[in-house]
């Protein structure tokens, strides 16, 4: 059935505008996001916080917060990490079971573990996916007590 006040030509170009739309959508693989965790973690591991940081969205406030802190960790010794992807609430934000462990003779027996429930939010900026937010930002803090 033919349509009726629209030439081919105009739908041609609401089908590409369409598709052009949806190939700009931010759908993303769960595998994807958690290599950017990845990246984020090692970078910690080697002792590299501004390799992690590279993994932030600085324009969120919050993740300045996050930059110091994670510098801070650093500082104090050995950082190591374990992650567990627990529940995926959308398709760019992943709860996390997360075991940080700081390794620094100034600690009592040499070692401190933390482990919290974290929720993590992705953006993508430009071509590249990064960290949004990460909460509760407190639980990077370097308290070495």
């Amino acid at each position: 059935m033919p349509v009726t006040g629209v030439s081919r030509r105009q739908i041609a170009v609401g089908l590409f505008a369409t598709l052009a739309c949806h190939a700009q959508s931010d759908d993303v693989s769960h595998e994807t996001l958690l290599e950017v965790l990845a990246r984020f973690t090692s970078a910690l591991s080697e002792g590299n916080p501004e390799g992690a940081i590279e993994m932030l969205d600085m324009s969120v406030p919050a993740m300045g917060v996050l930059a110091r802190q994670l510098r801070d960790l650093v500082a104090v010794g050995e950082i190591s990490c374990l992650l567990d992807p627990m529940e995926w609430p959308d398709h760019k934000t992943v709860l996390l079971d997360w075991l940080l462990e700081i390794r620094a003779p100034e600690l009592v027996g040499g070692l401190k573990r933390k482990r919290e429930k974290l929720t993590c939010r992705f953006v993508k900026k430009g071509k590249k996916w990064k960290i949004a937010s990460l909460e509760p930002v407190a639980f990077f803090k370097s308290d070495t007590n």
